[in-house]
């Protein structure tokens, strides 16, 4: 009876031990999840601060701010399609085609994606991390590129052709995370409103700037002057096109 009771026991404490590593393994495996959700959705560099202090805002003097945003979605998205799943998969396909940009090396070291606003505008930063002077510049080169991917994605589809607009300012920005639940990075200022509106007020398929945007690409970007454009809390503003890279 003794060795019956002891054997039990033994088989009990060896189960447990079982359902302990069991639960270290959910565990572990949950983490990561989490952690790999956390970094798509806040960047590397406040992340880590999150963890050692538990907040994070900054202030930045420099930082090139673009919208580029998909302004006739609306045309394409069928309700009775599928209940409207299909078009927005469609839609999620061309804004990771975006995503992928930011693998290649020189992007994803100085731009940050933002986010994607009401499903259809791309938001993204350069500068944020690194003082590099030049991340204007490759702020530049990624607006051209989404063009391109764009183009690409266009030949792919259906008989619809997406149009974009794009905007974008360079200037001073705050940035923070707000929220615990479910926290998110962003960035405010003034700077942020004008690349909004110079997006929104844009022409399909050009890249709107204000003069002191073009005073800091003009070394290597060739801009147009569109003329006056009325943006809202500002008046009316000359504002120009960046047309292509310099030869």
């Amino acid at each position: 009876m003794v060795i019956r009771t002891f054997e039990l026991r033994i088989r009990l404490n060896f189960s447990s031990s079982i359902d302990a590593e069991r639960d270290q393994q959910l565990h572990r495996k949950l983490r990561d999840q989490a952690y790999w959700l956390l970094e798509n959705l806040i960047p590397s560099h406040v992340l880590t601060e999150l963890k050692n202090s538990g907040t994070y805002h900054r202030d930045h003097k420099n930082v090139a701010v673009c919208f580029a945003s998909v302004v006739n979605f609306q045309d394409f998205f069928d309700a009775k399609w599928k209940h409207g799943h299909e078009s927005i998969r469609i839609l999620n396909e061309l804004i990771s085609d975006i995503d992928e940009l930011l693998n290649i090396e020189k992007y994803s070291k100085h731009i940050e994606k933002i986010k994607t606003a009401l499903g259809c505008t791309y938001m993204a930063a350069s500068g944020l991390v690194h003082e590099d002077p030049d991340h204007i510049f490759i702020m530049m080169e990624f607006l051209f590129d989404i063009k391109k991917v764009l183009d690409q994605f266009n030949r792919n589809t259906m008989g619809f052709e997406f149009q974009m607009k794009y905007g974008c300012h360079v200037g001073s920005v705050a940035s923070g995370v707000i929220g615990q639940s479910a926290p998110m990075f962003d960035i405010w200022g003034d700077t942020v409103n004008i690349a909004s509106r110079m997006m929104t007020t844009g022409i399909v398929g050009r890249i709107q700037v204000l003069k002191e945007t073009v005073e800091a690409i003009e070394s290597r970007y060739a801009t147009e002057k569109r003329g006056t454009v009325f943006v809202k809390g500002k008046g009316e503003i000359e504002t120009f096109f960046v047309t292509n890279p310099k030869l």
